[in-house]
């Protein structure tokens, strides 16, 4: 099944509202440049609904990625 990419814009507002439009890594609270990010990971059949996401600003969802990208998968 190819399912898309694209969040919703009404899951993705609820998301930014729920955030108070600030990045979620503590020590951050960005307001800029912010981004949703799956907390089940989308390749892994994670919904694009609100409570599956999580808002961060570009330079932690990209510390993210790269920190979970180096570490051995934990199967």
């Amino acid at each position: 099944m190819n399912r898309s990419r694209h969040i919703p814009e009404a899951e993705r507002r609820l998301a930014m509202v729920r955030a108070s439009f600030r990045c979620q890594e503590p020590d951050c609270g960005n307001r800029h440049a912010l981004e949703a990010h799956h907390v089940i990971p989308f390749a892994e059949g994670g919904p694009h609904i609100a409570e599956n996401l999580r808002v961060v600003c570009w330079r932690c969802h990209d510390l993210w990625h790269r920190s979970h990208a180096s570490k051995p998968d934990e199967s």
